[in-house]
């Protein structure tokens, strides 16, 4: 009996030896994570916000220690209020903020909240250690796209109804004119803006002045379906964004015009913060792509009379992104405006390049606004 309880206050001392050490290093394994999520528009857009509350239930559902709190359509004035309230009454640890706009109000927060991990999308800045970042490479399903709608096209004009000139789009809609001008190099891209991110009206409106001047073909980074919609109305093809769009490609014939849309899965890069910050790292900058499945396409529709060799080529580029043998951005490229080469043959763009890119290749035809 003195042998055994020896033993056991031996084994009492070493645990708590080793819990000390655990919590000495700053993890936290043993922790619950509640997830403040605050999302800049409605879950109901279909598009952005909607792939990442789609994300979240997946890892609330994957992880028992796993709760969320949500706030839908929160503007960047409003967006310290939300945070602080969410970690001070609702318990969140990990705060997600899904837009760039949100750049300056979570450095605030993290400040102002050391132990809380801050997560933000499509920005470049970590003033405090806890300050997390997060995109991905969603250019490279838009360049597959491109060379769909370049297929696709018959008026050589393909419509994309932009947001804003900030590099996250600026390498979509070059990425689609690349791919656009491999299979047809009469192919242009015609942009236009809307100044939003979320604003259906207003896209709609883009979207239809895109087709009066001719396209026939219409993409898009917006929030919203609008866009798939309003070409569908036309009986035109299209692509939708964020988000597979296509219960609301059908046109008025009940055929479905949406052909497929580059996608968004968040739930790689919510399953890292979650296992960061339960191991005590609050600062992490995340960059998926097609290998790891943070973006993709969805399903290819099967109507849409897109030729055999280029579904080919579709299939064939997207092994070697995934493998990582081909870059989109390779030379040589030159500038729409001037004509000026800004990537020499047999090289291509670096990533830090892409994610900072604010000028158009030459097929792409738009006015800043």
């Amino acid at each position: 009996m003195k042998k055994f309880l020896v033993l056991s206050f031996s084994v009492i001392f070493l645990l708590g030896i080793c819990g000390l050490g655990l919590a000495g290093s700053g993890a936290q394994s043993d922790k619950d994570v509640v997830l403040g999520c605050c999302w800049m528009a409605p879950v109901g857009d279909m598009g952005w916000t909607y792939a990442h509350d789609q994300a979240r239930a997946k890892l609330v559902k994957k992880y028992p220690f796993v709760t969320s709190v949500v706030r839908e359509s929160v503007s960047v004035p409003d967006m310290n209020t939300v945070a602080s309230m969410m970690i001070d009454r609702k318990g969140a640890n990990i705060i997600i903020m899904n837009g760039a706009q949100f750049t300056d109000v979570a450095q605030e927060v993290a400040k102002e909240y050391p132990d809380v991990m801050v997560a933000y999308t499509e920005g470049f800045t970590h003033k405090y250690p806890n300050v997390a970042y997060y995109f991905g490479a969603i250019y490279q399903p838009t360049y597959l796209t491109g060379l769909m709608a370049g297929a696709l096209t018959k008026t050589n004009k393909i419509g994309f109804v932009a947001a804003m000139p900030l590099p996250q789009v600026n390498m979509r809609i070059n990425a689609m004119a690349i791919g656009a001008r491999e299979v047809n190099p009469d192919a242009e891209i015609i942009v236009k803006w809307t100044n939003s991110w979320f604003d259906p009206p207003t896209e709609g409106e883009v979207a239809r002045s895109l087709i009066a001047e001719g396209c026939d073909v219409i993409a898009q980074h917006q929030d919203s379906p609008t866009a798939v919609t309003t070409a569908a109305s036309k009986k035109l093809w299209c692509f939708g964004y964020d988000a597979d769009m296509s219960k609301f490609g059908v046109g008025p014939d009940g055929k479905n015009y949406q052909v497929c849309a580059p996608i968004w899965d968040w739930s790689s890069v919510f399953d890292r913060m979650i296992k960061d910050y339960r191991a005590g790292v609050k600062n992490f900058d995340y960059w998926g792509d097609m290998s790891d499945g943070m973006v993709d396409l969805s399903p290819i529709n099967p109507d849409a009379p897109i030729p055999a060799q280029v579904k080919a080529l579709v299939k064939k580029r997207k092994q070697e992104m995934i493998d990582g043998t081909f870059k989109v951005f390779h030379g040589p490229l030159y500038r729409w405006d001037n004509g000026k080469l800004m990537v020499p043959k047999g090289k291509s763009l670096s990533v830090e390049e892409i994610r900072h890119i604010d000028w158009f290749v030459k097929n792409v035809v738009t006015k800043l606004p």
